[in-house]
């Protein structure tokens, strides 16, 4: 190479031209040129031009071929100047990279006639030193990456040092012996076994104390051989050295050779559960990389010099993805593959473990993020799939099991006053709590299926649910540009873990509702900033809308876009830029300072502030590190009367441990990003009155701040991968994923299971004590106070009105519970403690 390169800049001239500059006779002409041009320098042809002679050398440059064609007078030599040597273009790469001989014309200058013989000299040394670069290279180099294969590793090179000395004499082959921080013996018995170097085979061994990986084992045996073909295979000699005549005929017509196992049980040697296992991880993988061929984790690959010193350098994975990252690169670079079938035979007691397998698929995790992006559509697709097979398998069972309670009954009496009018709609509102959506939702989901089934109400908060998976996973990707993030960040949300209960009580569905809104108008957000489409941004003001028409802590939402803003660094020359930009947080701003202005003007009577429900208190901001590790790790499975020290050392501990989390990931936005959102999405529920200060937030209350700590998760999840930490690094945060999912799951199953089998049956059992006064038509209901929720008149009153036609005024709640005298007409609804269940009790016909 270095004799190709530094004689490309030289030129030869014509035995003519000599002649004509250097006046002389035939013979003396005849010695020079024999001189001026050695023998074993081969000559360079071209196709014959007008006035270029067929016996110089095509150069890009114009004054250089007018040069050497004589055509300047007593120019005296033909060297090309600096300005004239130009790279050579495609068209002329055969010609002008082929090796030439040194300037020979007869100069008349002496410091011309110096300058030609010292380029001669440059150029005869060069040509000795790529001799010598040619006579070390080999002409074959297969690395075989070790670890712990002290036991095996000498019958393997005895067999492919008698195979390149019998078979492939004519190659000069080395075989590179890389340990790969091996525990064992590994390392002396690489070193025992250079002595196995005798004629055309070589071997050597490269070692280093620390375990790196398969990746960087042959990236180290490939820079320590200069060869024109190299490889790598197995150091327990999975794949026999006969093997090599039919790689080495590919490569003749291919870039890289690849071996691909047989299916075959017998012959692999697989058990039946590896074999399916390894069949399986073999289609997914090729599924998702889209490649054309099956087989892309055969250790038994072979390439030509030009893929080893343009590929490698590119691969970014060390260990069992070496291989994926490799072939990805090389396919897209544009390298032909060749395969060869193999009669693989497995050793059963290879150093490869289950646990190697785990880490293989955390590898492709950042392979995928980066050769995966145009598949935009499937994305989606796979994203609202997944989201949605999640929700029907968790929480499908609500349509059929839910029921009615509580607030539901409420939400229904306030559809049956508001029928159907559009301007009620707009503006009726329930106490101090104002949502146009919420009452266009019940107006009409009760326009059409009444009270008499739940299951639509608990369908469509299902539907909710699915479509915030979806669009969160959607943002995660947006911020990310993580196809593997999102996914995981949409079946985080669709597991909804602690924030179960807008899914399993239709009156707590406003919550994912607003959340819905809030993560469409970001998501949209996000969309202007790359776009600048007047229809995202127009689109993303809607949604804040709608959001603060569902339910007042959307009041978070602007805060929510400034993060947004932060994390994309806008500068605010853009918002002077762009005016669409600057009139929508114009918009933004003053909507949301007259929306807290009129919350503040219909709250501040309510009862939440009057009665003490809602207080702004600096102590509740003690509860933050609380309600936070809550998002992760259930706090009820506390004992309920913790002691107030223990509380205290808890705290601590979990202020520490964020402390740590925060400082070791303080440079990945996505994290940061991802606790700015809990921390703004917490502050509206954070000052609810407590029974204790460590008390954490009610389910339904977590569910937009739910949204923040999966973002946190994912964003450590994906920094941990793609900086390609250590496996137990990795490993450890999965087990804690894993763990906190399960722990939220069976929290979320054992309520579901016992709290809420108990309050469908009081909505079921109370809506049939309604049929049953609607039927008797009593002038007077009295209603006894030891009953669920009994606090909560409205479910009473709500219920009568739309079950059994009572009006509020025909209802009194009793303050004890002592036995009374009915009047004639007059009915009493009580809780039967013994069968719970709600019941009636009719006055005697003799009062």
């Amino acid at each position: 190479m270095l004799l190709t390169g530094g004689n490309a800049r030289l030129h030869r001239c014509r035995a003519d031209h000599v002649t004509a500059s250097h006046p002389g006779t035939d013979a003396e002409h005849a010695t020079l040129a024999a001189h001026s041009v050695p023998s074993e320098y081969p000559r360079t042809t071209a196709s014959r031009s007008p006035g270029v002679p067929t016996s110089g050398v095509w150069t890009t440059s114009s004054r250089s071929r007018s040069c050497c064609a004589g055509s300047r007078s007593g120019s005296g030599g033909c060297f090309l100047r600096p300005r004239d040597r130009v790279p050579p273009s495609s068209a002329h790469k055969s010609m002008m990279w082929t090796p030439t001989v040194p300037p020979c014309s007869v100069v008349t200058s002496p410091w011309r006639r110096l300058l030609n013989v010292y380029l001669f000299i440059c150029f005869v040394k060069t040509k000795a030193l790529s001799n010598k670069f040619s006579e070390n290279m080999y002409d074959l180099a297969i690395i075989f990456p070790c670890y712990n294969e002290a036991g095996r590793i000498e019958s393997t090179i005895n067999a492919y040092c008698e195979y390149l000395r019998s078979k492939e004499a004519h190659r000069k082959a080395v075989l590179v012996l890389v340990n790969d921080g091996s525990t064992d013996d590994t390392r002396s018995a690489l070193e025992r076994l250079e002595r196995y170097s005798q004629g055309n085979v070589t071997v050597t061994s490269v070692s280093y104390s620390q375990n790196k990986g398969k990746g960087f084992a042959i990236k180290q045996g490939i820079l320590s051989a200069d060869a024109r073909v190299y490889g790598f295979t197995d150091a327990d000699n999975s794949y026999p050295p006969d093997l090599l005549t039919g790689v080495l005929s590919r490569l003749q017509t291919a870039d890289i050779v690849i071996g691909q196992r047989e299916r075959n049980k017998q012959v692999s040697g697989y058990s039946r559960i590896r074999s399916c296992i390894s069949n399986s991880l073999q289609k997914i993988v090729s599924g998702l990389f889209q490649l054309p061929f099956r087989d892309t984790q055969c250790g038994y690959k072979f390439f030509n010099k030009t893929v080893a010193t343009t590929v490698l350098p590119r691969v970014t994975q060390d260990r069992f993805s070496f291989d994926i990252d490799f072939l990805m690169r090389a396919h897209e670079m544009g390298y032909t593959v060749s395969t060869i079938p193999i009669s693989f035979s497995h050793q059963l007691n290879s150093s490869i473990t289950w646990r190697d397998g785990a880490r293989y698929l955390l590898d492709i995790v950042p392979l995928l993020d980066t050769f995966r992006m145009k598949h935009y559509r499937s994305l989606l697709i796979f994203l609202f799939i997944t989201s949605t097979a999640i929700s029907l398998a968790l929480f499908g069972w609500v349509m059929w099991k839910g029921y009615f309670f509580s607030d539901d009954f409420t939400w229904l009496w306030h559809a049956q006053k508001i029928d159907s009018t559009i301007g009620r709609v707009l503006t009726y509102h329930m106490s101090t709590f104002y949502s146009p959506v919420i009452n266009a939702f019940y107006v009409v989901f009760f326009g059409i299926w009444g009270y008499a089934t739940a299951a639509p109400y608990f369908a469509a908060g299902l539907l909710v649910h699915v479509f915030v998976s979806f669009f969160t996973g959607m943002l995660v990707f947006r911020l990310t540009k993580s196809p593997i993030s999102a996914v995981v960040s949409s079946i985080l949300i669709a597991l909804a873990g602690g924030a179960y209960e807008p899914l399993v009580w239709i009156g707590a569905n406003m919550h994912s509702i607003a959340t819905l809104f809030i993560i469409c108008a970001v998501l949209l957000y996000t969309y202007y900033l790359s776009s600048y489409s007047r229809l995202s941004i127009g689109a993303s003001f809607l949604f804040f809308i709608l959001a603060l028409g569902t339910k007042e802590t959307a009041i978070v939402t602007p805060a929510l876009l400034l993060l947004v803003f932060l994390y994309n660094k806008v500068s605010a020359a853009a918002l002077y830029k762009h005016i669409t930009h600057a009139a929508y947080w114009l918009c933004v701003a003053a909507l949301s300072c007259f929306y807290m202005w009129q919350q503040y003007v219909w709250q501040s009577q309510s009862i939440w502030i009057e009665s003490g429900t809602w207080q702004l208190q600096l102590s509740a901001l003690l509860r933050i590190p609380f309600v936070v590790f809550d998002l992760f790790i259930p706090l009820a499975l506390l004992p309920p009367n913790l002691a107030n020290s223990t509380a205290v050392l808890l705290w601590i501990g979990i202020v520490t441990l964020f402390i740590a989390v925060i400082y070791a990931f303080r440079k990945e936005k996505i994290v940061l990003f991802g606790l700015g959102w809990i921390l703004v999405t917490i502050s509206p529920t954070l000052f609810f009155s407590t029974a204790t200060w460590w008390e954490p937030m009610a389910s339904r209350y977590t569910y937009l701040p739910r949204v923040g700590a999966v973002i946190i998760l994912v964003g450590m999840l994906h920094s941990l991968v793609m900086k390609n930490k250590a496996r137990y690094v990795i490993g450890g945060f999965v087990w804690f994923v894993i763990l906190s999912v399960s722990v939220q799951t069976w929290v979320m199953i054992r309520s579901t299971t016992t709290e809420y089998a108990y309050v469908y049956t009081t909505g079921r059992t109370l809506s049939h004590a309604m049929e049953q006064l609607r039927d008797t038509v009593p002038g007077m209901v009295l209603v006894r106070p030891d009953r669920p929720f009994p606090n909560n008149n409205a479910t009473i009153v709500g219920a009568a009105s739309v079950i059994a036609g009572i009006p509020e005024q025909n209802i009194e709640f009793l303050k004890n519970t002592e036995d009374i005298l009915l009047p004639s007409q007059t009915i009493l609804l009580y809780w039967d403690h013994a069968n719970k269940t709600y019941a009636i009790l009719e006055a005697n016909t003799d009062n």
